[in-house]
């Protein structure tokens, strides 16, 4: 089950603390105790995103196929799906934007070597005792499969049900949860380690972003990123951009590898090569981020 503590209310300038329904995986609602929003939770997976009403109704179709895919279509989950999408019924239908491809994480792409590769990379600066770990843009969960077993809690979050039921079904015993990175809800100190690989660059505000996972670290935890675009938009590209960006946030990046190679095997013949930054930035102790001011 999805502990509350580790987020909070996803409306707009609330982060109040939630409230969960009892039990393993189950279904029905989370409930803000500071401002009364209700969230759904579908298969034990709480929906955190800010406007959840909106979301399930764009989203129905996909969300009851999903929940069929993974043996998790009960009577009660099909009542919180329609109870949400009920009061949101101008929505557009919409599909799951789910960005992953079958052998994106496979040992034999492109015959690049093991652990050139970002996601290799991406593991390797992880560490062997990463603690509590979230996983953002988790997509069906090839980097928390290999991050499973040195974990002591990991949770995945993407904004697809799809991934976060997928990544949990290969990662056993992690957590998930529905959240847009665009707004995320991270309580205050929760994680130990956060790792978003290639999702800054796809997303509109990467620097809200880094300060809520800065401000979700525990003092001395990392941020492990990855992405093909450190420039974030920049004319040149300037991986400058990214590594400021960090500082603000009060991390200070400790290890970077330029141009790790991220290959996207679509088929056998169609793949894509990108040459990724990856790199580890750590949350500054309380009194050397106050010098620093």
């Amino acid at each position: 089950m999805t502990k509350v503590s580790w987020f909070g209310c996803a409306r707009s300038g609330c982060r109040g603390p939630l409230a969960m329904p009892r039990g393993a995986i189950a279904d029905g609602t989370a409930r803000c105790r500071a401002c009364g929003a209700m969230f759904p939770v579908l298969a034990g997976v709480p929906i955190l995103v800010p406007a959840p009403a909106h979301w399930m109704a764009a989203h129905r179709d996909a969300i009851l196929a999903t929940l069929v895919e993974h043996d998790a279509a009960t009577p009660r989950a099909v009542a919180v799906v329609d109870a949400f999408a009920d009061a949101a019924r101008d929505a557009e239908p919409a599909r799951f934007g789910d960005d992953w491809v079958a052998d994106e994480d496979a040992a034999f792409a492109l015959a690049l070597p093991p652990g050139e590769r970002a996601l290799d990379v991406v593991e390797r600066l992880v560490g062997p005792r990463p603690g509590v770990v979230l996983e953002l843009g988790c997509g069906d969960g090839g980097v928390a499969a290999r991050l499973a077993a040195r974990t002591r809690r990991l949770v995945v979050a993407d904004l697809s049900l799809r991934a976060v039921l997928r990544a949990r079904r290969r990662a056993a015993g992690a957590a998930a949860v529905v959240l847009d990175a665009d707004a995320p809800c991270l309580a205050p100190a929760s994680f130990d380690t956060i790792v978003a690989a290639n999702l800054v660059d796809v997303i509109d505000r990467p620097d809200e972003l880094i300060a809520a996972a800065a401000a979700a670290l525990r003092p001395g935890g990392a941020l492990v990123l990855s992405t093909p675009q450190p420039g974030l938009g920049a004319p040149d590209d300037d991986p400058a951009v990214l590594v400021a960006m960090l500082g603000r946030a009060g991390l200070d990046v400790d290890e970077v590898v330029e141009a790790a190679p991220w290959p996207r095997v679509h088929g056998p013949r169609y793949a894509q090569l990108y040459a990724c930054w990856v790199g580890v930035a750590r949350k500054r102790a309380r009194r050397r981020a106050r010098a620093a001011r």
